[in-house]
């Protein structure tokens, strides 16, 4: 069905299956125990060190407007948090629900570039971002370890 890991991975965090990219960064990040491509770790109690951001309303819930207040500049809505701006309010709900907020998680073995998403990561070492070649460890059979453990977990 997916051909690639990153698509695996960005599969789980969509989402779809009950699990949110939260739960796929705690459960990585509980795998990766020698920090190979963690920025945070899980502790032994298995909380997170810091908490994942919280859920803001969608369009198909307007009504709980507790958590954001869109601004409307007679064009564009105004994201709260960052210079993003969108031309529809549902937009607005999507980049908010986005990992565009989030802290990075994770990091290229390689190069060190940081990631929100362990997808992202995925995508970064199968597309060849990375040209440093340094490390030891073969990074790409990493990540797919990585991702068929996490899939038994969040699963």
């Amino acid at each position: 069905m997916f051909k690639t890991t990153s698509g695996i991975a960005h599969h789980i965090e969509s989402g779809i299956h009950g699990v949110n990219r939260h739960q796929v960064t705690k459960a990585i990040q509980s795998i990766d125990r020698d920090k190979v491509i963690s920025i945070k770790h899980v502790t032994s109690s298995g909380a997170s060190p810091q908490a994942p951001p919280h859920q803001f309303f969608t369009s198909a819930n307007t009504n709980n407007t507790s958590n954001i207040v869109p601004v409307f500049d007679g064009k564009r809505y105004h994201c709260p948090r960052c210079p993003k701006k969108c031309k529809l309010l549902n937009s607005l709900y999507v980049h908010m629900n986005s990992a565009a907020h989030d802290a990075d998680e994770f990091k290229c073995p390689r190069c060190a570039t940081k990631f929100k998403l362990f997808s992202a990561l995925a995508q970064h070492v199968e597309a060849f971002g990375c040209t440093t070649r340094s490390n030891t460890i073969d990074t790409e059979k990493y990540i797919q370890g990585i991702t068929a453990k996490a899939m038994r977990l969040a699963l």
